[in-house]
């Protein structure tokens, strides 16, 4: 059976060139997605990893400058205090660069759900807009995911833009990132369309805790890096987090919850105990790097008067990739 898969494979005439940039780009995208597709992954059987308290007992959440964060500050982050704030991880130039990646993005996105016309490719030499479909059937993929009253306003998928893929997959690489999050998960990770987000977040949005283990999994094995692309917390909403490390699930659902996924205002009050929330200022470049488990909401308050915008990519072991999702191997 699966000779004969291959000898249907061989068989095909070979892809023709791409014609344009443009077309290059959304041709290496949708490799990735394929290469996603057709791995057969083995996780590394000695997880959660082992860990080690570099920061000391008396750190809740560390923060740290960039050049500090390693392998084993990683794995300390993640398995034992819950998260850890980066400074510094991408320069601030290069987080203006990326903001302008989803200013270019969400207008073409509300452009083309008004029925505007739009260059998606800009005229052959940049695919700023090229929904990802499968090469066999040539059908979008995650339609569902994709529906209007499925998505949150003001945020898209980078995996929707193969110009803007491209260049944060190579800006991931350049900083160390993906052997770093690879040697933690233990195999080469994938994002997915789905958790691979440009936001402008308005100062008047809705805000409510939840952990993203809620729908991802428990088992999901994943490390998210949130990275602010402006400046978070004073005039525009930043995160609250709640400065504990969480190995499973919460109660969700009750207690003045939003969603059935969410945890209620009551539940987090009897969770924390007598600790603060913590509030970080963030400048564009800054980073929170958390798994699944975290419990965080988005640090709405009065006399906000910015938009937040923020790139936000969940890297996941293709080995426990969450279910329904669909990955684009980095």
């Amino acid at each position: 059976m699966l000779l004969d898969k291959l000898r249907r494979r061989s068989a095909k005439p070979a892809a023709a060139a791409p014609a344009t940039p443009a077309d290059a780009e959304a041709a290496a995208l949708q490799a990735r997605y394929v290469a996603w597709r057709e791995l057969n992954p083995v996780g590394r059987a000695d997880w959660p990893p082992a860990a080690e308290d570099v920061f000391g007992e008396a750190v809740a959440i560390p923060d740290i400058p960039a050049d500090q964060l390693n392998d084993a500050a990683l794995a300390a982050a993640l398995r034992i205090k819950g998260g850890v704030v980066v400074r510094g991880l991408i320069s601030e130039a290069k987080a203006d660069e990326v903001r302008g990646y989803v200013d270019k993005a969400l207008g073409l996105l509300e452009d083309q759900r008004a029925g505007r016309p739009i260059d998606g490719d800009a005229g052959g030499q940049a695919a700023w807009r090229h929904e990802l479909r499968d090469p066999d059937t040539g059908e979008l993929v995650g339609p569902q995911w994709r529906a209007d009253n499925a998505m949150f306003g003001g945020e898209c998928s980078a995996g929707d833009s193969p110009h803007i893929a491209e260049n944060l997959v190579q800006m991931y690489r350049e900083i160390g990132l993906t052997q770093m999050i690879e040697n933690y998960l233990g195999e080469q990770p994938a994002v997915s369309l789905e958790k691979w987000t440009l936001r402008c977040v308005p100062p008047t949005t809705n805000t409510s805790w939840h952990q993203d283990g809620a729908f991802l999994g428990t088992e999901t094995r994943t490390v998210n890096v949130w990275i602010a692309l402006s400046e978070c917390g004073v005039e525009a909403s930043g995160l609250d987090i709640i400065p504990m490390h969480f190995d499973e699930i919460v109660e969700t659902g009750t207690g003045g919850a939003y969603f059935h996924w969410d945890v209620g205002k009551d539940v987090v009050e009897e969770i924390k105990g007598d600790r603060e929330v913590l509030t970080p200022l963030f400048k564009p470049g800054d980073a929170f790097i958390f798994d699944q488990f975290a419990l965080h909401r988005t640090g709405v308050r009065e006399g906000l008067t910015k938009d937040r915008y923020a790139l936000e990519t969940w890297f996941f072991a293709p080995s426990h990739f969450p279910k329904d999702y669909h990955g684009i191997l980095v």
